[in-house]
């Protein structure tokens, strides 16, 4: 537990948290918050002390059977929920991402020695991107959604959630289209 302590004590003063008056910390992302903010999340690992199942290791279990879905379907997923991307580009981003899975994209996802592995090393990758780091930019809104995107990710189960935090005051009526109304007011599609 110390050594755990001490871990992110030491990320917090990597990536300018205020500590004490001796440790003023500081506002912006110079290199060694980079660096910092890179060895804690760059390889996408599991929180220390962290051993249930994430995000990554439910899309890893959906392609535990052959043709369940290719590297790509595995890929769009996590580009989806990181990224709110639900797209690939051929030419700039195929050949990288065949790079570094060893693997072409239309492969079947259950040919991946390690689909968590692989999934935590591209996720690494999106998390260092401008697009992850710089949370203001907005993708454009889309009605795609990622063929393995987990039901526990999904518009309906999250606004489902939702609904049920709220005050008795605040009616939350969630559509399957992805419309919503809050107390009898309603939203346009997903």
């Amino acid at each position: 537990l110390r050594a755990l302590i001490q871990a992110e004590r030491q990320f917090q003063g990597e990536v300018g948290f205020f500590h004490k008056n001796s440790e003023p910390g500081f506002r912006g992302f110079d290199f060694q918050a980079r660096l910092g903010w890179e060895n804690r999340f760059g390889s996408c690992a599991k929180i220390p002390g962290f051993t249930g199942t994430d995000f990554i290791d439910k899309l890893a279990s959906y392609v535990s059977a052959p043709d369940r879905g290719t590297v790509r379907d595995l890929i769009i997923a996590l580009k989806d929920r990181l990224l709110g991307r639900a797209t690939i580009d051929e030419t700039l981003e195929r050949p990288a991402l065949e790079e570094i899975l060893g693997t072409t994209l239309d492969a079947d996802g259950n040919s991946l020695s390690d689909p968590a592995g692989s999934l935590r090393k591209i996720c690494g990758v999106l998390v260092s991107t401008p697009q992850y780091l710089l949370a203001g930019l907005t993708p454009r809104d889309t009605r795609v959604v990622p063929m393995l995107t987990p039901v526990s990710a999904s518009y309906a189960t999250t606004c489902k959630q939702v609904a049920a935090t709220l005050p008795p005051s605040l009616k939350l009526t969630c559509s399957a289209d992805g419309s919503f109304s809050l107390n009898g007011l309603a939203s346009t599609p997903r």
